[in-house]
């Protein structure tokens, strides 16, 4: 509700001084006698001059209203049309819709750009593990080798262990 209160009255409000004038035109003017006639002001246009009345002062212009003037006049008005305000929430939430969407979609490309970086990478990762397979394998067949040729010691060396034990006997 407060956002379409500030929709109106910097969209609203502003429009319709322009309109209106300034406010001390012939609305709160008060309006001349038969007999008085009103005289051109310095730009020439008797439609300008406020017409004043035998015996009657002049009004001083009226100052411009106060924002807190302003923004009692935008709530009576908002308050007193329900379909303007409601317009007006409306408007905003379609422009909400349309900020959604586009966020949607940039992050429907981050995620699109995210998916061709991983796919890229995804190489490198599966020869990563294949060295990793590769030095695995190499290091197991290097120590069945080296159990072989222990092994091999060992037989030789029972052998040896053997023929000295017979010829101490």
């Amino acid at each position: 509700m407060f956002k379409a209160l500030l929709v109106f009255l910097f969209a609203v409000v502003p429009a319709s001084a322009a309109i209106a004038g300034n406010g001390s035109d012939a609305a709160a003017a008060p309006t001349a006698s038969a007999g008085s006639a009103a005289a051109p002001t310095a730009s020439g246009s008797a439609a300008e001059a406020v017409p004043v009345a035998q015996g009657e002062l002049a009004q001083p212009p009226q100052p411009a209203p106060s924002p807190a003037d302003l923004r009692a006049t935008c709530a009576a008005a908002l308050n007193a049309n329900p379909t303007f305000a409601n317009d007006l929430l409306r408007q905003l939430d379609e422009k909400k819709v349309v900020e959604l969407a586009k966020a949607q979609e940039a992050f429907a490309n981050v995620q699109v750009e995210a998916g061709a970086r991983v796919a890229k990478n995804q190489r490198h990762v599966i020869m990563a593990y294949a060295v990793m397979w590769v030095a695995a394998a190499v290091f197991v067949l290097f120590l069945w080798l080296r159990q072989r040729a222990l092994r091999s010691q060992i037989d030789v060396l029972r052998s040896d262990l053997a023929a000295a034990l017979k010829d101490n006997k």
